[in-house]
């Protein structure tokens, strides 16, 4: 039961990375191209330094594994967010003023 809540929580990014590169994939411009990198770079490091701190301080007490499903939610927020970003950007792009 120890790595399960690990994997689910790697999830949570795969979800949000494919979000970013669904975009990506939609707009294949320097401007799609630059907003990828910006949301892409605090995703990334995000799970890097959540990455870290599991393999630097690997316990598995009711706390730890308390604040990692909080982890998850606001990652999942992000995920959720990152969607209504690129529909905001996309959006404003196509009113015809």
């Amino acid at each position: 039961m120890g790595k399960k809540p690990k994997k689910n929580y790697d999830l949570v990014f795969v979800v949000a990375v494919s979000q970013l590169a669904h975009n990506l994939h939609d707009d294949v411009t320097l401007s799609g191209f630059f907003g990828f990198v910006v949301l892409f770079l605090p995703l990334w490091w995000s799970w890097i330094g959540s990455a870290m701190c599991a393999n630097r301080f690997d316990s598995d007490d009711v706390g730890h594994r308390l604040l990692n499903g909080l982890q998850m939610l606001a990652g999942a927020a992000l995920a959720i967010n990152i969607i209504l970003f690129i529909f905001l950007i996309n959006s404003s792009q196509n009113i015809n003023i």
